[in-house]
């Protein structure tokens, strides 16, 4: 019985609800009609600026169906026209995009917005703008890894020093960085063990700089191995993805973060600790470097900044080399040229050879004085 009693109650109250409905104001599709046919008019007639005030007054209040189809046709047209003008310095200033030459597309973009782009044109140029501030923003930024010894013999600590110079507070966002770690170590005998390993990070998730105040953020810490090895190079790279910075109120893409890795070398603390000169190694290689030990012992004793030159007077002497002596002299030329992908071969070795041979000889190229545009 009481269950009967609401019928009525609930056909009162939905009679209600939907004279409510049926008695709320409507849209006026004619008045908005009229108006976005002002709007068509005034793109037919040349008034790009005008149809563009009245198509964006009139968006918000256009109901789904005929009328918003209508503008949207109207605002593909609108745009085509506003973008016509600049069609020519968007294309350029992509491409000095793409060669990386931020100055031209700087000063691309400077013209652009001199001209006053107005609608789709003025929102691409604020999108190019975007990408320009945040590769000048990303360029400020001085990473580096910093490493030093640890508490133990063989321990390193490594630390990521961020430091920047725009005269304002900035914000790193870059959650996806991660650090490899590279480490060649090798025994008299010229066998080489090689570790690599990598390790994801948050130091770049969220970073707070003030300007001209450093940060240093600890990574990690490592043990180089030294048993059995007369040398043991290290090396620490921050692979850092895309991100942000904001600076100013804006959000601007960084996918340029460039971070200076570190290296650092042990040498068996057996061996002499007076650095070798380049000349001593090729003189040893006239000789035919009978010995391996005494070969490496020569070259890992190089000082880094004397690699290239001990190379460039030692190529004559390995370019005349049997396939034998190469193969044999092959982990010396691995620690010298500190090569990524070192070649496995007699062959690849006398290739690589002659290629940096070539390219060393070939004149610089002169200096150009071009007039200022």
């Amino acid at each position: 019985m009481r269950s009967m009693k609401l019928v009525p109650l609930v056909c009162a109250l939905v009679a209600l609800f939907t004279g409510c409905a049926l008695f709320a104001p409507r849209v006026d599709e004619v008045a908005l009609g009229e108006q976005l046919s002002s709007a068509e008019r005034a793109l037919e007639d040349g008034h790009e600026s005008l149809a563009r005030e009245e198509l964006e007054r009139l968006l918000p209040e256009l109901p789904a169906g005929a009328l918003s189809e209508r503008a949207a046709r109207l605002e593909r047209a609108l745009a085509a026209r506003e973008l016509e003008p600049f069609e020519a310095s968007f294309s350029e200033l992509r491409a000095a995009l793409n060669a990386g030459d931020d100055a031209l597309a700087q000063r691309i973009l400077s013209r652009v917005l001199a001209l006053g782009p107005r609608g789709a044109a003025l929102q691409r140029a604020e999108g190019f703008r975007n990408i320009v501030d945040g590769r000048a923003s990303a360029a400020a930024l001085d990473l580096a890894i910093e490493v030093e010894p640890g508490a133990a013999a063989g321990e390193y600590r490594v630390f990521l020093a961020v430091r920047q110079a725009l005269g304002e507070p900035v914000r790193i966002r870059c959650p996806g960085s991660a650090l490899d770690y590279t480490c060649i170590g090798i025994s008299e005998a010229g066998i080489e063990n090689r570790t690599k390993r990598r390790i994801l990070t948050d130091a770049l998730a969220e970073l707070d700089l003030e300007s001209g105040a450093p940060r240093r953020v600890a990574l990690a810490t490592f043990e180089l191995p030294s048993r059995g090895l007369i040398a043991v190079r290290a090396q620490w790279e921050l692979d850092s993805l895309g991100g942000t910075v904001t600076r100013g109120g804006r959000e601007l893409p960084a996918n340029q973060l460039v971070t200076r890795s570190a290296q650092v070398e042990r040498l068996d603390p057996r061996l002499p600790k007076a650095p070798v000169e380049p000349a001593e190694l090729a003189a040893y290689l006239e000789r035919g470097a009978p010995a391996i030990a005494a070969l490496l012992e020569r070259a890992v004793r190089i000082e880094g900044a004397q690699r290239a030159r001990a190379l460039d007077l030692a190529t004559p002497r390995l370019l005349a080399a049997t396939d034998g002596e190469l193969d044999h002299w092959a982990p010396a030329l691995r620690w010298l040229a500190e090569l990524r992908q070192p070649p496995t071969s007699a062959g690849g070795w006398r290739q690589w050879l002659q290629e940096r041979a070539a390219l060393k000889s070939k004149p610089a190229r002169p200096t150009l004085d071009l007039p200022l545009r």
